[in-house]
């Protein structure tokens, strides 16, 4: 990998980097309140409706502007980023299946122990945001929604901004400050909480050894979106501190629970979820270490 035609120094091409996302939010946002009609959004359907397009759209242009002006500030091209010709499918469906049981697994074992109990019917009728049923016709583009959010999120965190970075601070250092970079961009999230940002740099520095073991960024997008997925969709929990049309809806038990398996923010700001993640990160690393040593 090589950055020797970057146009300029990181410093200052990760502050227009950043500044994509936000510049995207708010043109839609600006271009929705003048084409939509007063209070069309009143209607729950006409929410739900929109809420994958809203999701995907700013990302959508994130990622345009990652491939375009992202590569020629940083001099890095699409085989660099983990976006070569020959693109390994295979990878995305390994990381969709490993995101799963990474919140499936403690999750799981949480509900066995009565940390978690699966609202009925009655109970899921009651709450704002469909659940079951009322919730299958949103899932198919809200799961894509996930899924191109997942990309650009990996593209600008991981693909540019570490590869960007890597040059002159190191791998470590590359990871350790894409980590920090991908953490602030979740720091204006509702219901946000030390632990839960703990548990996003957690979440990101897993992800950031992923990368860099692996070269792929399909893989940590695979992995990303099924994280995501896992807790939004089949769980029906906060995907940082937004709830989500799912297919069950669980809920903490106790107030132990809460404080264990994370709250309004998710299962990234819980304790149990985090020692999760710092054995997996830990066998990673393990793992990759061991292989260099062959």
């Amino acid at each position: 990998m090589s950055t020797g035609g970057r146009r300029l120094h990181p410093a200052f091409g990760t502050v227009i980097l950043l500044a994509l996302y936000p510049a995207a939010a708010t043109l839609l946002s600006v271009a929705a309140l003048v084409v939509v009609e007063d209070g069309i959004f009143a209607d729950p359907n006409l929410r739900m409706a929109s809420l994958a397009p809203m999701m995907a759209l700013p990302w959508l242009f994130t990622i345009a502007g990652c491939l375009t002006i992202g590569t020629w500030l940083s001099g890095l091209d699409r085989r660099a980023l983990g976006l070569g010709r020959e693109l390994q499918w295979r990878w995305l469906g390994a990381g969709l299946v490993d995101g799963v049981l990474l919140i499936g697994i403690p999750a799981t074992l949480a509900l066995l122990l009565g940390g978690y109990a699966v609202l009925g019917e009655e109970a899921t009728a009651a709450i704002a945001v469909p659940t079951g049923q009322a919730a299958v016709r949103f899932l198919p583009p809200l799961c894509l929604a996930l899924l191109v959010a997942a990309l650009g999120e990996e593209l600008l965190c991981r693909g540019l901004l570490l590869r960007y970075w890597q040059p002159v601070l190191g791998t470590r250092g590359a990871i350790v400050l894409s980590t920090v970079l991908f953490t602030a961009l979740h720091s204006f999230n509702s219901n946000l909480s030390a632990l839960g940002l703990l548990g996003v740099f957690l979440a990101g520095a897993l992800l950031a050894v992923v990368y860099v073991g692996s070269s792929s960024l399909l893989l940590v997008t695979g992995l990303h979106a099924g994280w995501n997925l896992s807790i939004g969709v089949l769980l029906g929990l906060p995907v940082s501190g937004f709830h989500l049309p799912a297919l069950s809806r669980w809920e903490v038990t106790s107030p132990t629970a809460t404080f264990l398996l994370g709250g309004d923010f998710g299962p990234e700001e819980g304790p149990a979820y985090q020692v999760f993640l710092l054995v997996i990160v830990w066998l990673v690393m393990w793992r990759r270490r061991s292989a260099a040593a062959r």
